[in-house]
């Protein structure tokens, strides 16, 4: 069948532009979708429903209402960089999602004691009195100096250090007076004064407690009542007096 030649080139075009398309409004000779309420191309939205977990790539999920949502475990597993990766969070001064380094943030909760090098905390010694060895952090060697020791009225020189119980904490004894020396350890020869009558016999000095050791002719002797004698400060006093010419020797601890 022979076409009308009459139909000019403009018509041809227009015969081909039925319901559903339409000139493009930049290029004339190009056709495109006519999307109108009516006399176009009518789509039903429920065939054209786009689902979220259609677009949701690592990392993003469903959350079930039609949104997306971070799903961190849906994120590759890999082992953190502390010296150059990076993490998100939420500016409180102006609440805007940032970004911040790993290390700038040990760096930030890094408190009294602790320092951050390359993202890694660490505690801080000075490392005369305290040090790190091998992770392990201890006193050093020879490194616990008397002006580091808390102890009870800090002594000056010719003192002995103890652990008093009762303070709860070091304290210390003076060599001179609390603790013995030869001049404390006292042998008295108490012989010239035995009569056969006399009971009492009086020391030169008060004796430490249990400290004190009676021989009576080479015996030692029993302290106590209805025993050999009794201790009442410095006297010692027999059950029954010693005779003449007994020997009687007294050692004994003389106190501070």
């Amino acid at each position: 069948m022979a076409l009308n030649t009459s139909i000019r080139g403009l018509q041809i075009r227009d015969a081909f532009f039925g319901d559903g398309l339409k000139r493009n409004a930049g290029d004339g000779d190009i056709a495109e979708l006519a999307l109108k309420s009516s006399g176009g191309l009518k789509i039903d939205t429920a065939e054209l429903a786009v689902e979220p977990a259609d677009f949701a790539g690592n990392g993003l999920a469903d959350d079930g209402s039609d949104n997306l949502k971070l799903d961190i475990n849906g994120l590759a597993d890999t082992a953190i960089d502390v010296a150059n990766d990076f993490f998100a969070f939420d500016d409180a001064t102006d609440s805007e999602s940032k970004k911040e380094s790993v290390a700038d943030f040990v760096t930030a909760i890094a408190g009294d004691g602790l320092g951050a090098t390359s993202g890694v905390l660490a505690v801080n010694v000075d490392d005369s009195t305290i040090e790190i060895d091998t992770d392990t952090l201890r006193v050093k060697d020879e490194g616990i100096t008397e002006a580091k020791m808390a102890i009870n009225s800090a002594p000056s020189d010719g003192y002995v250090v103890y652990w008093n119980a009762g303070a709860g904490k070091l304290d210390y004894k003076d060599v001179d007076t609390d603790f013995v020396s030869d001049d404390d350890i006292k042998v008295e020869n108490e012989s010239a004064n035995c009569s056969g009558s006399e009971t009492e016999f009086t020391l030169s000095s008060t004796p430490v407690a249990n400290s004190v050791q009676v021989f009576l002719n080479g015996l030692m002797q029993e302290e106590g009542t209805g025993k050999d004698y009794i201790l009442s400060g410095t006297t010692v006093t027999f059950a029954t007096a010693p005779e003449v010419d007994d020997i009687l020797i007294i050692h004994y601890v003389a106190s501070a």
